[in-house]
């Protein structure tokens, strides 16, 4: 079996997991806090965390351990990605705003009606801290882990191109949360944390917006419902968001265009760490009249737009990250993990249009 195949069949599994404990708790009658709760901590904990972890250990003890296997080592990136991952998880909540309410529009405007809940109650801080326990930081670490880690590393054998990843990551990322409202937004904010999970070659990066959008979600629904002044500080916030379409497309302009700005920065300054590390010569962008885009430095393209060669082909060669290797690859189809991954998506994909075709019936 190849190390695509065994991902893939890790993969599949949580996946089909997740989907029959979300039929097995639509019929668990307990008060929505307590269901909210034990469903994450089953989903999380076990088929995302716990499963793969001994699935991998299982079917792969001769190959590289679960943290290399799912990318959670991090002792490569340079202390400021963090700081960057803190600024693109509160940018990337402003964009979620935007982008979640124009899909909901969108799902209403073709007869979706959502079910209406009293959602999380907030009878005291022990109820914000299981919230933020169990709805941020187990999301953020369990999910991450199966959506980036292991999908991933199922990519990465086969060599295919960095863009796609991206794409496909992000793409079952919104599948896998089976819920048609929830599909787009997080597509959107899939395809910034995979494309952090490629460029970083970690997906503790990720891990951190990953957190940050469900953590602001979750504490300013606190803090609403116990009277916090910054709670009124957000709405006003919200509601010159939602003043016109003009400010509304506005801020997630601004607010798209500050994360690829970061985004880039955290690609460029990671070149930089994997240069000093080898040893190698200064990074092209460093060099007076060398200065390129920052993403040719993991393709090694020259600032011509055509392959390097002599110095740039030294420093593509001998320094760039391992996501630059990884991106040299040819692609090796491996028919068989491609049809584990097909099959997950299919029945992500089955659950998520069920979501939708519910919403309208009922």
């Amino acid at each position: 079996m190849t190390k695509s195949f065994k991902l893939g069949c890790v993969y599949l599994a949580a996946l089909v997991s997740l989907t029959l404990a979300r039929l097995i708790f639509g019929f668990v009658n307990l008060s929505d806090n307590l269901s909210n709760w034990l469903f994450s901590v089953v989903m999380q904990c076990g088929f995302m965390g716990l499963m793969p972890y001994l699935m991998i250990k299982f079917i792969s003890p001769k190959d590289a351990g679960f943290r290399d296997s799912v990318y959670l080592k991090a002792s490569h990136l340079k202390p400021v990605t963090y700081l960057y991952a803190v600024a693109i998880g509160l940018l990337g909540f402003v964009l979620n705003v935007g982008v979640s309410s124009l899909s909901y529009t969108f799902w209403e405007a073709t007869g979706y009606v959502s079910v209406s809940s009293s959602g999380t109650v907030y009878s005291g801080i022990e109820v914000l801290i299981l919230e933020v326990i169990t709805g941020s930081m187990m999301p953020a670490v369990f999910e991450e882990i199966t959506h980036r880690g292991v999908l991933q590393g199922a990519l990465e054998e086969q060599g295919v191109p960095d863009g796609a990843k991206v794409f496909v990551m992000a793409l079952f990322f919104g599948l896998g949360h089976q819920n048609i409202l929830q599909l787009i937004p997080t597509f959107v904010i899939g395809l910034i944390i995979s494309y952090m999970a490629v460029k970083c070659r970690s997906i503790v990066p990720g891990m951190i917006v990953h957190f940050m959008n469900n953590f602001i979600i979750t504490f300013f629904d606190y803090a609403e419902q116990v009277g916090l002044g910054i709670a009124y500080a957000y709405n006003v916030f919200v509601n010159f968001m939602f003043s016109s379409l003009f400010v509304l497309f506005g801020a997630m302009a601004a607010a798209t265009v500050c994360i690829i700005l970061l985004l880039r920065e955290i690609t460029r300054e990671n070149a930089r760490a994997a240069k000093k590390a080898n040893g190698a010569p200064p990074v092209p962008s460093d060099v007076p009249g060398g200065v390129y885009d920052v993403g040719d430095v993991f393709n090694g393209y020259g600032g011509n737009g055509g392959r390097a060669g002599g110095y740039y082909g030294y420093f593509a060669e001998r320094n760039a990250a391992p996501a630059a290797k990884s991106s040299e690859k040819r692609f090796k189809a491996d028919v068989a993990a491609i049809a584990l991954l097909t099959i997950g998506a299919i029945a992500a994909a089955a659950g998520t249009v069920f979501t939708l075709i519910w919403g309208i019936l009922r």
